[in-house]
């Protein structure tokens, strides 16, 4: 309680990412976690890791696949 899910490049949502936790990765971007962090890194991993809920969770929630500012 309390913790600040902002630290280390948003660290917390990459784990929830990696581990294919939806829940927590929900909650984490309901918080304001930046989905942007370490050039769209979490969405990256769902992709690679084939978890296709949580790429789309990510896409929805305004992720992008060449991350910000990358050309097409």
């Amino acid at each position: 309680r309390g913790a600040d899910i902002h630290t280390n490049d948003e660290m917390a949502l990459y784990v929830a990412v990696d581990h294919n936790r939806l829940n927590v990765a929900e909650y984490l971007l309901d918080q304001g976690a930046n989905i942007h962090a370490n050039d769209e890194h979490a969405l990256h991993q769902a992709i690679l890791l084939g978890y296709h809920q949580m790429a789309a969770l990510l896409l929805a929630g305004g992720a992008t696949v060449n991350g910000p500012g990358d050309p097409l």
